[in-house]
């Protein structure tokens, strides 16, 4: 009896809860972008109500109802197909967790001395290698940045064997290094996730057992942000997703076991004593909702924003207001204003699920579309666009597979007389694998990310809904639907 009063009563709170983003969502009438609806969005969006929408939490979930609700009253179509086969907005994610136990440590080895380091403290485990309980033992070797491209005559391994050995590596490569790289290669080392993980592949190729990354300035300042977001691992079931899939481990440490390792007068070995527990499965949804082009063909623009967040953590709830109840209000906006005037081709707006936990959402995504990949013309990604702390506002354009020159050009169309917002073009930068746009870009779709810059809230409980610039998020959302309209009228053949 006391069971079906408790459900019946969580049951009536999830309804009325409903009910309530329901009422919020159809005070939100007019079609056009307005920065009183995007502060709305925002504030709801953020606030303790949703406590951070952790994925699969039922915060997430009245962020689905929400985005859902909006997506309805504008009209958009319903693509998703359920499994009672009736049209719907949701794309169903299931999600599979590995969590890093605390009793996993890292011991050191040389000549006279020992000592043991435990997780979080000194060292963190960027990637956990493979997904299992495990010991691994190895001497030490330094391989500078790590670099192997003998065709450059660049060569840090120096055919020396590393064979059963742990590689000790740089987390970011020198200037005077990356310059006299090709651009193509340039580009891969610069960006800290793909060198690490093309670097760490290479070791592995050569026989290392693992890979240990020297600290570096800006790895020690997020050293507390990466010890928290790299304690759990999720995956889909099907498709691993595109991060932290090393089959090695990588293991980032401290500038104290820098120094104890003391490469320079000794031998030192390292001792990984890894164990991790497999939780249950996680589920959540993408919410998808399109609008109809009027040429009526089979071209797709997709807009997107990831709807998750940190959730809430020792009792401390992750609003994510800037990251990414401000994209998330930007894209919906904008599917309320292209509903009302479409744009020629088909136009897919996606709130993504579990970005912070990998771009699990997205990458399902990408590897279950309701229509053909071929038919994908670009991906336009809003993540965090609602702040400058610098003394220019500016709008970060971040592309991937674009033909530089052309996207430049629209771009620089987009601008108008005295607008208030200034933007940057850019082809690189040092985070561009970190987010929604990284799995298509892996298909070789041209993306686009729409950014405004880090600050000192970024993954903070700091970050709310009054720290926002609501002028500046209207801005941008302005400047990102007629970069939208600009690319839609390249009209794009099929």
């Amino acid at each position: 009896m006391k069971k079906k009063y408790y459900s019946a009563f969580f049951a009536g709170i999830l309804i009325s809860s409903c009910a309530y983003s329901q009422q919020i969502s159809d005070d939100i009438a007019s079609n056009e972008i307005s920065e009183a609806n995007l502060q709305k969005h925002v504030e709801y969006l953020a606030s303790d109500k949703l406590e951070g929408r952790g994925t699969g939490s039922e915060g997430y979930r009245l962020a689905e109802i929400y985005v859902e609700s909006i997506f309805q009253n504008a009209n958009l179509l319903k693509i998703c197909t359920g499994e009672n086969g009736n049209q719907n907005y949701s794309q169903h994610v299931i999600m599979e967790r590995v969590i890093l136990e605390e009793k996993t440590k890292a011991i050191i080895t040389r000549t006279g001395y020992q000592k043991a380091y435990g997780y979080g403290d000194n060292l963190i485990l960027a990637h956990f290698g493979k997904l299992n309980n495990e010991t691994l033992k190895g001497e030490v070797i330094s391989v500078g940045d790590g670099i192997h491209e003998p065709q450059l005559n660049i060569d840090d391994y120096k055919n020396e064997s590393i064979i059963n050995k742990w590689v000790l590596m740089n987390e970011s490569i020198s200037n005077e290094i990356l310059e006299k790289l090709p651009v193509s290669l340039k580009r891969t080392y610069r960006d800290v996730y793909t060198s690490l993980m093309a670097r760490t592949e290479e070791a592995r190729k050569k026989g290392a057992i693992g890979v240990i990354v020297a600290p570096s300035e800006q790895g020690m300042k997020y050293w507390k942000i990466r010890e928290q977001a790299f304690r759990e691992y999720y995956s889909l079931p099907v498709h691993r997703g595109p991060y932290r899939s090393a089959e090695i481990p990588i293991v980032l440490i401290d500038t104290t076991i820098f120094k104890e390792l003391d490469m320079e007068n000794s031998k030192s070995f390292f001792e990984l004593k890894k164990y991790i527990k497999k939780e249950k499965t996680i589920a959540a949804n993408n919410v998808i909702g399109m609008v109809k082009g009027t040429n009526n063909n089979d071209n797709y623009i997709i807009v997107g924003a990831h709807l998750d967040h940190l959730g809430k953590k020792d009792g401390k709830i992750y609003n994510g207001a800037d990251d990414n109840a401000s994209g998330v209000a930007g894209i919906l906006e904008l599917a309320k204003s292209i509903s009302e005037n479409p744009c020629e081709n088909n136009v897919v707006f996606v709130a993504f699920a579990a970005e912070e936990i990998g771009s699990l959402g997205s990458c399902y995504f990408i590897n279950n579309l309701p229509f053909d990949i071929k038919n994908i013309k670009a991906m336009l990604n809003f993540d965090m666009i609602g702040r400058s702390d610098g003394d220019t506002k500016e709008l970060a354009i971040i592309s991937m597979n674009f033909e530089s020159d052309r996207l430049a050009a629209i771009i620089k169309n987009c601008q108008t007389e005295g607008e208030t917002v200034d933007w940057a073009y850019m082809e690189t930068f040092n985070r561009i694998h970190s987010g929604d746009h990284f799995p298509f870009v892996l298909m070789n779709i041209p993306g686009i990310w729409l950014f405004s810059g880090l600050h000192s809230d970024y993954h903070q409980t700091s970050d709310d809904s009054e720290r926002i610039d609501y002028e500046f998020l209207y801005n941008n959302t302005k400047f990102a639907e007629k970069l939208l309209r600009k690319l839609d009228e390249r009209r794009p053949s099929n």
